[in-house]
């Protein structure tokens, strides 16, 4: 039936039919449903799992297909989204175009000057192709504009940042009404609302109201409502070509064209289509401009809208089955911002992770997210692209409750502190590292403190961690049992102790301690080459600065190393294992494996022998293909120190949505996501470290997933090892130790009591001493300590000098030494 609906829809096409387009729905659709109509290369409009799936039509193939779906029906037409544009009476206005959103925008500045500052982020395409002179473009003049609020507005001041951006998709209009409509807001309560003057004082907010003007002048002139992309001329005629329904051979969608997992699930390489990914990553000058606005500062979160489909959605949503590092703690923010906002037919939105609605590659969340650590979302607004003009005000209105809950956000469940020099006092980037989820296997950034203020703001749920502060040349500070509270921010000033640079000496070797001669060691957190072992397995690094690192170690034929290590010198000893704990080369059967669909043993390829596991082993997979390979017995993580997967690969997966995915569980019923395999690649070897899991057990699967659409060879899968070892590592005597005790301050700054805490693991009997001083260098008061106890010692400083006089506002330097030598320092501030 399939196959003759798909000849039926090319000879439509190629009849050259055409009729005004509507979207229409079909009721309680079937995953696959969406799959075979996003990859017959229909624009899907809005999908709803289990619920709906809208799709824009004309009238022949809505003929053709309802038949095969009885529930299809019109739910917006062309005539209706043109009308929604204006309200049609004089008090309610309509939709802002470009000129009037300016015009407010400067308005807005001089109004509120001392508030917002209003700057442009560049030209459009559009614009320039303007101001070359290519007359297609006459009526077009349009820069990207941002707007700063903050209450020093001219100041980079030392606060958390966060964004509104609108428009990324010109057919939604309602995105750029929805920023306006919270920037208004706040400006308009600041100094009346308590609430919106903290967040104003203690915030710096930007808006990008209209990403994409060049695009929304198609769709606001009513050239084209079904205009979703920016004007890029993909053809490089110097025409405007939008073709029929928003499908024009111009054009790229702009949500896209991020530079974070580019480039294959509903996204295409066709320049004609609606999800044309451009070029290359951020080859559009309007993703361009919003990439290096949020370069400029440390956005700790933010939120693109979107219409339609009442959702809050989080990363990751590149691959299905993605649980990110961070997935707790976003979700319940976006739990918490959806039951503020009311549906427009009752009941609220609806929280989900982005590849649940479905995958999408190259978007703004998951380069903010993956990139950067931000906490971004997407909330798709009402219920069709363009609501009514009527309704814009209240669905705008609607969601003002969610965006103040994100910036106010910062204000619990949050880790957030300044790490200065302990020695000047000057401010540091260090890295904030949080065991549990930094050694999360999908982590793709760094957490760092800010340069210029040395902030940090690490958002988490509420419960107990361990925290290593790092950078190279400074003692790390180890923060044990750091609490989490619901209700306010936990707040740590940390002062690192600089270490003074060393010889280092590492030495690779194998489990025998035979050195390893050409093994590859790469430091994953810096940005340098990778290093290479001599013929005695060692590694000299000299001006070395200790401290904590990330190692990535390989050698051929061993287990690859993938863990933080301190080194502190003067020599680190590392053994890699060649005994795996499962070998697996397919030789000789998949008694190993539990097997659904086609999966089995190929001979046309393999990476060694005469066998290898595939997908399809007889030739091309199949359409609507769901299956798995599986390890049959989960591997056991108990008393192992370094986990490690290692494959060679070989695919040759269509892009049109098909790919095969490399997943575990700790329970065999629960998956998550690990990697993905798409597009074409050669014999590869693929390794990956499970250290996360230590301590539990790990079951494995690759699962394949095809499409109704294309096909291809599939994946092969040779020589599989898994190597589990115990005591990888063995450091040496070191001469930059790290700190047996946890010290830290809290409330800083202070103006009553500040809080000296100190921690450590074991008893120290040896008296302890905490010497404040002032910016000359002056002893101010000295708190001592008989001894120290497991757990957690408070030890107040009331803010008084040895001879109990009130010490003035400033900054004090609070130093923690044991029998004359010098643990750590940290600064403290006193504000009265």
């Amino acid at each position: 039936m399939r196959t003759l609906l798909i000849s039926l829809f090319m000879i439509m096409l190629t009849s050259g039919l055409a009729a005004v387009s509507f979207v229409a729905r079909i009721d309680s659709p079937l995953p696959e449903d969406y799959l075979y109509f996003d990859t017959q290369g229909f624009d899907i409009c809005g999908y709803h799992p289990d619920e709906y799936l809208d799709v824009l039509m004309n009238q022949s193939n809505f003929d053709i297909y309802q038949s095969t779906y009885p529930s299809l029906h019109i739910t917006q037409t062309e005539a209706q989204l043109k009308a929604h544009l204006s309200s049609g009476t004089r008090d309610l206005p309509g939709y802002r175009n470009y000129q009037q959103l300016v015009t407010e925008l400067m308005a807005l500045q001089a109004q509120y000057p001392s508030l917002i500052t209003v700057q442009s982020l560049g030209d459009t395409w559009a614009t320039q192709y303007h101001d070359q002179g290519y007359t297609a473009y006459q009526n077009y003049d349009h820069q990207l504009w941002s707007v700063k609020l903050s209450d020093n507005v001219t100041i980079n001041e030392d606060e958390p940042c966060f964004y509104f951006v609108g428009e990324h998709h010109a057919r939604e209009p309602i995105s750029m009404e929805t920023v306006m409509a919270i920037l208004n807001h706040l400006l308009s309560g600041y100094g009346s609302d308590p609430e919106i003057t903290s967040i104003i004082d203690n915030s710096q907010i930007w808006f990008v109201p209209l990403l994409n003007p060049d695009g929304y002048k198609i769709v606001n002139d009513q050239t084209s409502v079904w205009w979703r992309k920016n004007l890029i001329d993909s053809n490089g005629n110097h025409q405007i070509d939008i073709g029929q329904d928003g499908s024009g051979a111009d054009g790229t969608d702009l949500n896209r064209n991020y530079g974070f997992q580019w480039g294959y699930m509903n996204a295409t390489g066709n320049a004609s289509s609606i999800t044309y990914h451009g070029a290359q990553p951020f080859s559009e000058v309007e993703t361009q401009a919003f990439r290096d606005l949020l370069a400029t500062q440390p956005f700790v979160a933010g939120i693109s809208y979107h219409s339609y489909g009442e959702y809050v959605l989080y990363p990751f949503g590149y691959m299905y089955d993605i649980v990110s590092p961070d997935a707790v703690e976003q979700q319940a923010l976006a739990n918490a911002m959806a039951t503020t906002i009311p549906g427009q037919s009752g009941g609220n939105y609806t929280p989900m992770p982005s590849y649940q609605l479905y995958p999408v590659s190259g978007s703004s969340d998951d380069w903010a997210y993956g990139t950067k650590g931000t906490f971004a979302y997407t909330i798709e607004m009402g219920t069709e692209f363009i609501p009514d003009a009527a309704d814009m005000n209240t669905i705008a209105q609607n969601n003002l409750s969610a965006a103040k809950l994100l910036l106010n956000r910062v204000n619990q469940k949050v880790l957030k502190g300044h790490i200065t020099d302990a020695y000047t006092g000057e401010p540091l980037q260090a890295q904030i590292y949080v065991a549990g989820i930094d050694d999360n296997p999908l982590i793709t950034w760094v957490s760092k403190s800010d340069s210029t203020f040395g902030s940090f703001y690490r958002f988490l749920p509420v419960g107990t961690y361990t925290v290593k502060i790092m950078r190279p040349g400074y003692t790390t500070e180890v923060l044990n049992y750091v609490q989490i509270t619901s209700d306010a921010p936990t707040v740590f000033d940390i002062a690192l102790i600089p270490c003074e640079t060393t010889e280092l000496t590492i030495t690779i070797q194998n489990a025998m301690a035979v050195p390893l001669a050409g093994a590859e060691l790469q430091f994953t957190d810096l940005d340098t080459q990778p290093y290479t072992s001599d013929a005695e397995g060692k590694v000299h690094l000299s001006g070395f600065y200790p401290g904590s690192y990330r190692l990535r170690i390989s050698a051929t034929g061993y287990e690859q190393f993938e863990r933080l290590v301190a080194l502190n010198g003067p020599e680190v000893f590392i053994s890699l294992s060649a005994a795996a704990t499962l070998s697996e080369d397919f030789e000789t059967n998949l008694s190993n494996w539990t097997i659904t669909g086609t999966w089995g043993r190929s001979t046309t390829n393999f990476h060694s022998g005469a066998y290898s596991l595939a997908d399809s082993p007889t030739g091309n997979y199949t359409s609507n293909t769901n299956s798995y390979c599986r390890l049959a017995t989960p591997l056991s993580l108990q008393g192992v120190q370094n986990a490690n997967l290692q494959f060679y690969a070989k695919f040759n997966i269509a892009l049109d949505g098909d790919y095969c995915e490399l997943m575990y569980s700790t329970t065999g019923v629960q998956w998550q996501y690990l990697d993905h395999y798409v597009g074409v690649s050669d014999w590869q070897l693929h390794s990956y470290s499970f250290n996360h899991l230590l301590g539990s057990q790990l079951y494995l699967r690759f699962h394949m997933s095809s499409s109704s659409s294309s096909n291809a060879d599939g994946i092969y899968i040779d020589d599989l090892k898994f190597f589990a070892s115990a005591n990888p590592v063995d450091l040496q005597d070191s001469l930059c130790p790290l700190p047996e005790i946890s010290f830290g301050s809290y409330p800083n700054p202070f103006n009553n009591v500040l809080n000296f805490r100190l921690e450590t693991a074991t008893k120290l009997d040896e008296p302890l001493q905490v010497e404040i001083f002032n910016l000359k260098g002056q002893l101010v008061k000295t708190l001592d300590l008989s001894e120290l106890n497991p757990g957690i010692t408070k030890l107040p400083w009331n803010g008084v000098d040895r001879h109990n006089r009130a010490c003035s506002s400033g900054i004090y330097f609070a130093r923690l030494s044991r029998q004359g030598t010098v643990l750590q320092t940290l600064k403290a501030v006193l504000m009265k």
